[in-house]
């Protein structure tokens, strides 16, 4: 195993530790200062972002172990994109977002 699998292998652990982490806030109701309680559109938003974090986790487990070591970059690619997702649909404009890609 080289070292770049290495890293990827932390980056992967990473994710999923971000993927546990939402869905954990998700059960408990909250985030930050956000009351997820009452607002089903922000438990929808942590429950989404937690499971496509795993699907990409998987998917880069997948390419870690398959593929080249350029095809790594897919993996940090895409979680990359979902976390940025995330923090614009968490950031004020949520309802807006997801009204858009959920189209």
């Amino acid at each position: 195993m080289s070292i770049l699998q290495l890293i990827i292998l932390l980056f992967i652990m990473l994710i999923l530790l971000v993927a546990y982490f939402l869905y954990k806030c998700q059960l408990q109701n909250t985030f930050l200062i956000y009351n997820i309680k009452d607002n089903n559109n922000l438990r929808n938003l942590f429950k989404c972002t937690s499971l496509i974090l795993v699907l990409v986790a998987i998917l880069g487990l997948i390419i870690l172990f398959s593929f080249d070591k350029y095809y790594n970059l897919i993996t940090l690619f895409l979680a990359s994109v979902v976390l940025v997702l995330f923090s614009l649909m968490l950031n004020k404009g949520y309802m807006f977002w997801s009204k858009i890609l959920l189209r």
